[in-house]
């Protein structure tokens, strides 16, 4: 992967105020690949005590979205589906993403998550991401 387009999807990502509320950072990029993490904070998490979905939905989709750029174009996201399994009260999460098909204008992204810790899978998806420049 170019080191221009990996430094720029690192800054692009870093500078994103929503993704800054959710403590999401890039922890690994590769072309058609990319690890993303945050970590439990009570502010993240649901009435229960655990990490709320629509964060790990979040995670899921910022990951989607990273991964479909490692190629230099711009997504948004299309379709998502994420199905949780499981979930934690504390720790550290990331999502790792890796496409699953790259086509003229969508790119298809698989997308497991998973409690850094113990390595245990808590949800697993895909994303469609639509390309907005060819």
């Amino acid at each position: 992967m170019n080191e221009n387009l990996k430094k720029k999807l690192i800054e692009y990502t870093a500078e994103n105020a929503f993704v800054q509320a959710c403590g999401i950072e890039i922890w690994e990029l590769e072309e058609d690949h990319a690890v993303m993490g945050t970590t439990a904070r009570p502010e993240l998490l649901n009435p229960m005590g655990m990490l709320h979905g629509g964060l790990l939905f979040t995670l899921a989709d910022c990951c989607s979205g990273v991964t479909a750029r490692t190629d230099g174009r711009t997504y948004v996201t299309q379709t998502g589906s994420l199905n949780y399994y499981r979930n934690i009260h504390e720790g550290q999460v990331y999502a790792v993403g890796k496409v699953q098909h790259r086509g003229r204008t969508v790119c298809t992204v698989l997308v497991e998550i998973y409690v850094k810790e113990t390595q245990k899978l808590l949800a697993a998806g895909t994303f469609s991401m639509f390309a907005t420049q060819n």
